[in-house]
């Protein structure tokens, strides 16, 4: 039985240490007979490769930045207001109070060559005196400008300027004849010719233009006032024009002179001539002090004296404030 065992350990050792073979053919087969395909790999690579990383913050900072590179906004508004009052006073008197709010607003927009200037101004003013109201301010002035830059300081330019009041205007605090309301007149210029910029002037000079007078009002109409025939509501003149613009901060921005003179000239009538300027001297951040003057001249103008010069000036202390985004 020893034998018998030692005999199968051994034929089990050598069957687990042998060597085994084995051999396989292939049939020949040949190569027109063999179904060929095709593979095509339908994974869309991408070979485009960036490490930038994209930042949100960062792109809407940029963006920021150039808003505020392309567009200057300034927007300034002042309050005067004054007044009197007497009770049992033995000089006598009349009881008074005046009051004059301004507004304007400034928008401009460049970008490359091509620019665009937007202008709001109003004033508007009343007086009391004995319980009598009066208006004795009123006016508005919308003016667009735009310009393609064709050499240094130089611009082709397209503009247009409205300017007429809020309300309706009366003779006089007891004569409540109507001299004027919204529109009545209300004066349009447009013009087409080139511009000079050059800090403080910007001069726009036009060969071509044209100026209309619109009264709007069918009690104003009927009178004939202001040129316009009855039943027509406006006036068309075409001739050429010129408009120069000051505008200059002295002193540390204490004082700031504007100034803008307008003539257009009609071949067949006399010339219209407006000169309207601002000197504004800053006290404080709140507190401003305000010259202003006007002259005006328009032959067909509602006046006393229609061959005479208009002229007003005023000087106030009051509230202030001033917005500029650069």
């Amino acid at each position: 039985m020893k034998v018998l065992r030692v005999l199968l350990l051994m034929a089990g050792t050598w069957i687990l240490c042998g060597g085994a073979s084995a051999q396989f053919s292939i049939s020949r087969v040949r190569p027109s007979s063999v179904e060929a395909k095709k593979w095509v790999d339908t994974i869309k690579r991408n070979t485009d490769y960036s490490n930038d990383f994209f930042s949100r913050a960062k792109w809407q900072a940029e963006r920021r930045a150039l808003r505020k590179e392309r567009n200057t906004i300034e927007f300034g508004s002042t309050l005067q207001v004054s007044q009197t009052q007497f009770e049992n006073w033995a000089a006598g008197g009349d009881n008074t109070f005046s009051g004059r709010a301004t507004l304007n607003f400034r928008h401009q927009y460049k970008r490359d060559k091509f620019s665009v200037d937007y202008k709001f101004n109003a004033r508007y003013g009343i007086n009391i005196i004995s319980g009598k109201t009066f208006k004795n301010e009123d006016q508005f002035t919308v003016n667009v400008l735009t310009g393609w830059n064709f050499h240094k300081n130089w611009s082709y330019a397209a503009s247009a300027n409205l300017q007429s009041q809020f309300s309706a205007g009366y003779k006089s605090r007891t004569d409540k004849t109507l001299k004027s309301s919204f529109m009545a007149p209300g004066i349009l210029d447009i013009s087409v010719g080139v511009t000079y910029n050059r800090s403080p002037f910007n001069i726009v000079i036009s060969p071509v233009g044209g100026r209309a007078t619109f009264v709007l009002d069918d009690r104003l109409l009927d009178l004939g006032l202001n040129g316009v025939e009855k039943g027509r509501y406006s006036k068309w003149q075409v001739g050429p024009s010129i408009r120069i613009n000051f505008d200059k901060e002295f002193l540390k921005k204490v004082f700031r002179f504007r100034s803008e003179i307008y003539s257009f000239t009609n071949i067949k009538l006399p010339p219209t001539i407006r000169w309207e300027s601002t000197l504004d001297i800053r006290a404080t951040k709140f507190l401003t002090t305000t010259v202003y003057a006007y002259l005006y001249y328009d032959k067909y103008a509602n006046t006393p004296k229609p061959d005479a010069m208009q002229y007003k000036y005023s000087f106030s202390v009051g509230l202030s404030y001033t917005f500029k985004n650069k």
